[in-house]
């Protein structure tokens, strides 16, 4: 059975149980990654308004916060909320492919993103890279469309 992305979601809501991790109730997991998804985004748009050649420290500051919140981020998804739609999927007999296609182009935006903060983690190769404001708006599309895919799609309820 094929199986529309955006009805993923409203299926799994209504017919799986999240199992608890130390973090977070089966029922607060999908309001979680929205909220992160809001702060993700802050920290992004901070990090846009700031002048790269002036003040890359700021700059620092909010993509290493950014970092480390996409880190938790990523695994409560990698680890908790997307292995454990495709058992449930799984167990209905659901046809999953799409659903895996999803979860890879998920994680090579996340790899995308992963690969400018690391490339960006230094502040003289902030000030002294004129692309930076560039690949920075870039990032940030990039972000959009991870988080508009997943708020959309498999999130949706």
């Amino acid at each position: 059975m094929d199986v529309p992305i955006y009805f993923i979601n409203h299926y799994y809501t209504n017919n799986f149980k999240l199992k608890t991790n130390k973090f977070m109730s089966p029922k607060n997991i999908i309001e979680t990654l929205i909220q992160q998804h809001r702060e993700l985004k802050s920290s992004l748009e901070q990090a846009q308004k700031t002048n790269h050649k002036e003040d890359a420290e700021q700059i620092i500051s909010n993509l290493n916060d950014f970092k480390n919140l996409l880190i938790k981020h990523l695994d409560i998804e990698d680890n908790t909320f997307y292995p454990e739609i495709i058992q449930k999927m799984e167990e209905k007999k659901m046809d999953i492919e799409q659903t895996k296609t999803f979860i890879a182009e998920m994680k090579d935006i996340a790899k995308t993103v992963m690969e400018f903060l690391e490339k960006y983690s230094e502040t003289s190769k902030i000030q002294e890279d004129e692309n930076f404001p560039e690949e920075l708006e870039t990032i940030y599309r990039t972000y959009l469309i991870r988080m508009t895919s997943e708020e959309d799609g498999v999130y949706l309820y």
